[in-house]
């Protein structure tokens, strides 16, 4: 009977201390950030911008036009999304963290500048952006803010 009450005891023990977090994610903002340049006004950006998020999937959570300033919702890292440096070499997998991406537009020179990067929920150390969502929504506004007939020279293609 004693024993039986023992291992009673040591698994209830053992259930509870289980049950407690051991660890809670911290926000961690990425420092790579991806830009471009758009001949375009703010409004038309920032309307390309939203675009694209929808485009590709991601729903706007925070939107402040005053400051040019357009969040995303948090989604789980893909195994292309993010990797995790070790011995200078980039391990991407799943890591049971989630992301958000943040654009910044700003008014350059007549022109729009945007800036887009990503900020981590994850208790995983050295986790990283590899671009590919960055890049992505970059291209969508890109493409969203082209004209329907292009320009295209000897040099290039004239916005």
């Amino acid at each position: 009977m004693k024993k039986i009450c023992i291992i009673i005891t040591l698994m209830l023990l053992f259930a509870v201390s289980c049950s407690k977090p051991l660890a809670t994610a911290k926000n961690v903002t990425i420092g790579e950030s991806f830009g471009r340049d758009f001949a375009a006004s703010t409004s038309e950006v920032l309307f390309a911008v939203r675009w694209a998020f929808v485009e590709s999937g991601y729903v706007v959570s925070n939107e402040n036009i005053s400051d040019g300033i357009v969040t995303t919702t948090w989604r789980p890292v893909t195994s292309d999304s993010h990797y995790v440096g070790y011995f200078d070499r980039k391990d991407f997998g799943v890591t049971s963290s989630y992301y958000q991406l943040k654009i910044n537009v700003t008014p350059k020179d007549g022109r729009t500048n945007v800036k887009i990067g990503s900020e981590v929920k994850t208790i995983v150390a050295n986790l990283r952006s590899s671009g590919v969502e960055e890049k992505k929504i970059l291209h969508l506004v890109g493409n969203y803010l082209r004209k329907n007939d292009p320009t295209i020279t000897n040099l290039g293609l004239d916005e």
